[in-house]
């Protein structure tokens, strides 16, 4: 995307506008897992003031997701009204902001109560830190994950592809959000990550960047929660300060995962009161710029490529897409799956065939389940192999509890070699679960790379 500067010399968004013009697809996804409601009823009510600023030809869809699904409140819409029952709809919706600053206000309390003042020793985190920043990780890493799966199950809409991400709150360092209560920890702040494995802001914001980039969507994120009330003002740097405390820290560390997120794929970062005007600003953010494209030779081999644009005519802005992934195949078809699992639909209507053996007995907690699941040979294919035929898939198991914990999965490659396959014969792949006690959900798909065929199933299993 190329921006003249100051955009006195932008083309004109009148043709936009026109019937017969360019249109725009704008995906809005909501978070209800990190937003307080009143904070996002305050952006979606702003949003419903706005949708004069859609031409004639745009169209919207809108998902929402509270920490475990994802529901469609519009597919995609042109008709105002629809749009307009559907922000209402999400306006009624739960929020969990409150749990989570909860669950921040718990962790400052007990640090305090235990004394755990140093927050890092030897380069490690004392435990009380390291849970925190561990459980971050895992929410923010829900929240980009079901945003990242929306995008997967709105792929193709005609037009310019555009989301906004109504994000609660992501903080872009899990570690940097836990030791922001803290004295003197800036040194210590990443050696600490890197120690405990918990995830940097690339691999935590990597997924969503990533699929906005293959699928050729830009993101712009919206800021829900706005400005936090301050204390200060440092009239040197013309901004409001809170002493360097944690409460800057954590805002700032939340602001720049949308920055960072919009920076990546050609998009914008609308932060406190632009929060307020987010489709008025976007609509004529792109009606602004000339949009640049080209087609992507893909192998599908996972490989990651980096974009450059060179600017030959002077006295123009650019924002462009850091590069994308190839993914392969394989990932591709894991993330169909962890769509369907979001969405709650499985990714194919060819079913499968699911049993599971005898549950073995509990150990600290896990039970072990046989697993064995049926599918239809004769719709494989297979290649001639020395004497007899030869085939491959990809089986991915994907399961979530019910309590919300991350999901669990597993790929297999499943090599097959024998006879020509009669009609309704079946080849059965077998695993072993290791599950706790609860209701679970599984999603359990089957690939054949060389007739792009998906077989699935959705069951449940209580054990």
């Amino acid at each position: 995307m190329v921006e003249p500067e100051g955009g006195s010399d932008a083309p004109s968004a009148a043709p936009a506008l026109e019937e017969g013009g360019p249109s725009t697809s704008y995906l809005l996804f909501i978070d209800d897992y990190f937003s307080k409601r009143i904070d996002r009823n305050k952006v979606l009510d702003g949003l419903a003031t706005e949708l004069d600023f859609l031409g004639p030809r745009d169209r919207m869809a809108v998902v929402a997701y509270d920490g475990r699904r994802l529901e469609v409140l519009s597919t995609w819409t042109h008709q105002h009204r629809a749009i307009e029952v559907a922000l209402r709809q999400a306006k009624g919706r739960p929020a969990d902001g409150l749990k989570r600053l909860g669950e921040q206000r718990r962790f400052d309390e007990d640090r305090a109560y235990f004394r755990d003042n140093s927050a890092v020793l030897d380069d490690l985190l004392t435990p009380v830190a390291r849970d925190y920043a561990m459980k971050v990780g895992e929410q923010v890493g829900r929240a980009v994950g079901a945003a990242a799966a929306t995008l997967r199950s709105f792929a193709t809409p005609p037009g310019r592809r555009v989301m906004l991400v109504l994000a609660g709150g992501w903080p872009i360092s899990p570690v940097a959000h836990s030791l922001a209560s803290y004295k003197g920890i800036a040194d210590a702040t990443f050696r600490a990550a890197g120690t405990h494995g918990i995830p940097g802001h690339l691999n935590l914001l990597g997924p969503l960047i990533d699929t906005a980039n293959l699928l050729g969507y830009t993101l712009y994120p919206v800021d829900v929660p706005g400005v936090t009330p301050v204390t200060s003002v440092d009239a040197a740097k013309s901004r409001f300060v809170l002493g360097g405390g944690p409460i800057q820290q954590r805002e700032e560390g939340t602001e720049d995962s949308l920055r960072l997120v919009a920076d990546q794929t050609g998009g914008r970062a609308l932060i406190n009161k632009e929060r307020l005007g987010a489709l008025e600003t976007v609509a004529g953010d792109i009606r602004s710029f000339y949009w640049l494209g080209f087609t992507l030779d893909r192998k599908a081999d996972g490989s990651r490529h980096t974009v450059e644009v060179e600017v030959l005519r002077p006295g123009v802005v650019v924002r462009q897409r850091a590069g994308f992934v190839d993914l392969s195949r394989r990932e591709e078809v894991t993330m169909m799956v962890e769509s369907s699992l979001l969405f709650g639909t499985p990714p194919s209507t060819r079913p499968l065939e699911v049993r599971f053996g005898d549950t073995g007995k509990p150990h600290k907690g896990v039970v072990a389940i046989p697993l064995s699941v049926g599918f239809p040979l004769d719709e494989i294919t297979m290649v001639p192999f020395q004497d007899s035929f030869a085939g491959k898939v990809e089986v991915v198991v994907r399961i979530i509890d019910e309590k919300g914990s991350p999901p669990q999965s597993s790929v297999d490659t499943v090599e097959i070699v024998g006879e020509a396959a009669e009609a309704g014969e079946l080849f059965w792949w077998s695993t072993e679960l290791l599950l706790r006690r609860g209701r679970h959900e599984l999603v359990i798909a089957v690939h054949d790379p060389l007739s792009d065929k998906t077989f699935s199933s959705t069951v449940e299993i209580s054990p």
